[in-house]
């Protein structure tokens, strides 16, 4: 049983408007049922609660590393991801500023800083679901130093995930860890200017 689902999992991963099609359909079912005139409120106090507790085991639960594997289907995702930032980044005036440069070029804004991290943030918390426009944090450790981790989340909640965050993930490793000499003007300014 176990074998077949995995062939199963395997032949749905490598069919993306498959997933893409079945999480439509789940969001469209939703939509319908909270939409609907005669529901009894219950069912509709239900189903809320039913997404402020998923909210709420999202947000306590802990972090993964990254794995190595795109995971077919993942629960409540959230990851460390190891990244080796170029020394280019720490020959600027300021690598924090440097580093909002490189993930704005990703779509990400800066959000917030404290003593011991700086977020960032992109998309919306309402919407559609695709990973092109979801609302997604990312985090970093302070100070910045060339062997960091950061955090990748979504915004709100992610009950699950069919591997997006993972590829998107990745491809924000990947990102940050080309040469940064080459993008933006800002990012070229050194210390010695």
């Amino acid at each position: 049983m176990v074998q077949r689902v995995s062939v199963f999992l395997d032949w749905l991963d490598e069919r993306t408007w498959i997933r893409a099609a079945i999480a439509g359909l789940g969001c469209l079912a939703c939509i319908s049922f909270l939409a609907s005139s005669n529901l009894d409120p219950r069912i509709k106090a239900g189903f809320t609660a039913l997404i402020a507790l998923m909210t709420y085991v999202y947000r306590r639960k802990s972090w993964q590393r990254l794995p190595a594997k795109k995971p077919s289907l993942a629960c409540f995702p959230k990851y460390i991801v190891p990244c080796n930032l170029p020394n280019s980044v720490f020959a600027t005036a300021d690598p924090r500023v440097a580093l909002e440069d490189r993930l704005a070029e990703m779509g990400f804004a800066y959000d917030r800083h404290t003593l011991r991290e700086v977020a960032f943030t992109r998309g919306y918390s309402k919407g559609d679901f695709s990973i092109e426009i979801v609302k997604l944090n990312v985090t970093f450790p302070l100070p910045l130093v060339a062997e960091t981790e950061f955090k990748i989340e979504f915004g709100w909640t992610g009950g699950f995930d069919t591997g997006d965050l993972w590829l998107f993930a990745t491809t924000l490793r990947t990102h940050l860890e080309t040469d940064w000499s080459t993008s933006g003007d800002r990012c070229l300014e050194t210390k010695a200017a």
